[in-house]
């Protein structure tokens, strides 16, 4: 594998999980699916970093894809007066929080942000790498994401 054979960018802002969509009910009597709408920017700022890092149409063959989510800490997790730059002993050594989502949702909303730009289906995923992670010191909320094509 060349260095062209892999694509790496880094989108800063709070990684957003894409939920399920939920059945819709209009007044007429019809039903639609409603995706929530709080992963929509997060999800157009991925596809905005993707088109600039991407080279060309998206690729046809299989990809590894490997997401690295990064949150920031709770001001709860430190302590206070000269102590506020120490984790509490309490503090939790992984987001496992529902505020920052799993990690399924997480890559559910990057995979279908990259779809059409990187590669043309997020059924070309043959293997994925996520972890989720807290930011150290002041680093800043982000998504680092490296997609490997592999031939064919």
């Amino acid at each position: 594998m060349s260095d062209a054979d892999v694509l790496s960018f880094v989108v800063l802002g709070r990684p957003r999980p894409k939920g399920s969509a939920r059945p819709i009910k209009t007044k007429d009597g019809r039903i639609f699916m409603q995706a929530p709408s709080q992963s929509t920017e997060w999800q157009n700022s991925v596809a905005e970093v993707a088109h600039r890092s991407c080279n060309g149409r998206p690729h046809e063959g299989a990809v590894q894809l490997f997401l690295s989510c990064y949150f920031e800490r709770p001001k709860g997790h430190y302590g206070t007066g000269r102590n506020r730059a120490k984790l509490r002993p309490s503090a939790p050594p992984y987001p496992t929080t529902r505020s920052t989502g799993d990690a399924s949702k997480l890559a559910r909303a990057i995979e279908d942000a990259l779809t059409g730009i990187v590669y043309r289906d997020d059924s070309q995923i043959v293997d994925e790498h996520v972890i989720v992670r807290w930011t150290e010191d002041m680093d800043v909320e982000r998504a680092e994401i490296t997609v490997r094509l592999l031939e064919g």
